[in-house]
């Protein structure tokens, strides 16, 4: 389970480094992952600081931190 979750975990920060910004409700269908493996890697990518939140409306986007859009260019 580990390596799937790893694996979601990158594909969110490509995804992330092409988007630039997603709705969080609709980050598992650009996947194509379960909802289960998505959150558990963005829970991962939070925990390292990789990932930033922000709340519009009643939605919520996740995109790339700063440090990991520098990295990711």
């Amino acid at each position: 389970m580990e390596d799937l979750i790893t694996a979601c975990a990158q594909k969110i920060v490509e995804l992330l480094g092409k988007s630039g910004e997603v709705n969080i409700m609709n980050l598992c269908e650009h996947l194509s992952e379960r909802n289960v493996v998505g959150y558990q890697a963005l829970g991962w990518l939070a925990h390292d600081g990789r990932i930033s939140y922000r709340r519009r409306g009643s939605q919520v986007y996740v995109s790339l931190a700063a440090p990991e859009k520098a990295a990711v260019q």
